[in-house]
């Protein structure tokens, strides 16, 4: 009985630090120099995604789905890339707004203010991978995980003067690595304790995985762009540092 007590131990612990989804940004453009005047406004573009760049889900679900639709797969791929900018475009706004400078789509922003300097976050989708919900769902740890990765481009837009080039960076974001459902039952030989402490967890990194979906990961990369555009902006001296 100690035997299994301790396995299940170890199982549920293993279960409690496994990652959550993960996201990154690295530079690859150039840095600034120089300090720029604060601009009067943000401009979020709708991110370019072309069809080609998804990756559709290869779950067994996913796959019955698209055999009985009369869509084709290009039409459920920019549906797919559609979904992402979408996500990107709205959290990327929100986050940028508790900056104190208003940001807004550049759909519903002119783009040619005379009088207003501009800052332009603008980018384009390298690839979306739906990954293998049935697998993400059943496994976890990584296993069938989705992916979303993009280049972005930022630009200061000054009155009367061309869009200058301030940073380009990539950024990725993966579903995460926890648990799927085929772990819910660990521990159960062990003792109710051990198996309600297993459920627990196996419950929890199950609700994640069945959510997790690219709109997810677009939207966990739409924040750690916005953590290294603050970084940028407190580093010309619009905003305070971070704490």
């Amino acid at each position: 009985m100690q035997k299994y007590f301790l396995r299940a131990c170890a199982a549920v612990a293993a279960l409690t630090v496994a990652a959550c989804g993960s996201s990154h940004v690295q530079t690859a453009g150039p840095g600034v120099a120089t300090r720029n005047a604060r601009p009067d406004r943000i401009i979020v573009n709708d991110f370019a995604a072309q069809p080609g760049v998804v990756t559709l889900d290869s779950g067994v679900s996913a796959r019955i789905v698209r055999a009985v639709s009369s869509a084709s797969t290009e039409a459920d791929q920019r549906e797919a890339a559609d979904k992402v900018v979408k996500k990107l475009s709205d959290t990327l706004v929100k986050e940028l707004n508790t900056t104190g400078i208003p940001a807004a789509p550049g759909s519903a922003t002119p783009m040619l203010a005379p009088n207003y300097t501009s800052l332009v976050v603008s980018g384009k989708i390298l690839s979306i991978d739906e990954g293998n919900r049935t697998r993400r769902n059943v496994v976890g740890f990584g296993v069938g995980e989705s992916k979303v990765t993009a280049q972005i481009d930022v630009y200061l837009q000054a009155p009367g003067t061309e869009p200058r080039l301030l940073q380009r960076f990539t950024a990725d974001s993966e579903s995460g690595k926890k648990p799927g459902l085929a772990v819910a039952g660990v521990g159960a030989a062990a003792g109710r304790v051990a198996t309600t402490a297993a459920v627990t967890v196996g419950s929890d990194a199950a609700s994640e995985s069945l959510g997790a979906t690219v709109e997810d990961d677009s939207a966990r990369m739409a924040k750690e762009i916005a953590t290294n555009l603050k970084t940028l902006f407190a580093d010309q001296g619009w905003i305070a540092p971070a704490r």
